[in-house]
């Protein structure tokens, strides 16, 4: 795991640390605002919902350039156009839902430290964005 991968993952936790404390907060707020009514409040009682599990589904767009005159031997048939992380190729419609499950959020792209604003992630093969090295292009 890299540097900013750990740092990462250190502020995740430190945000679910944070999340957690105020969701107690609001319990114990909720409680006390219930009692003083004499009421009993389910607002935000994370005990009584059900267990839910998020899974996350992941299609990667690729695109590949070869500059004129590139040393680069990419051809457009070593990953389609849309597939799975392990390169299958996949399309938006073929992804469906386990029985009694339902989507939270419409497909987006993943922002993240090592994209670009519109979600892309740049290398000179399709190697090294598998191995996970990637040629950044940004400024400073």
């Amino acid at each position: 795991m890299s540097k900013k991968e750990r740092q990462l993952e250190e502020e995740c936790e430190q945000l679910r640390s944070e999340l957690h404390a105020m969701e107690e907060l609001v319990q114990r707020y909720q409680d006390e605002l219930a009692a003083a009514k004499g009421t009993t409040c389910f607002c935000h009682n994370r005990r009584n919902v059900p267990d839910l599990h998020r899974v996350e589904e992941e299609l990667f767009e690729n695109q590949n350039l070869a500059p004129r005159g590139s040393s680069m031997r990419l051809s457009r048939a070593e990953l389609p156009v849309l597939c799975r992380a392990n390169g299958e190729e996949a399309r938006f419609s073929e992804v469906q839902l386990p029985l009694n499950w339902e989507w939270v959020s419409d497909w987006r792209c993943d922002i993240h430290a090592h994209t670009d604003e519109s979600g892309w992630v740049y290398a000179e093969s399709w190697e090294q964005l598998r191995d996970g090295y990637q040629l950044h292009l940004s400024r400073r």
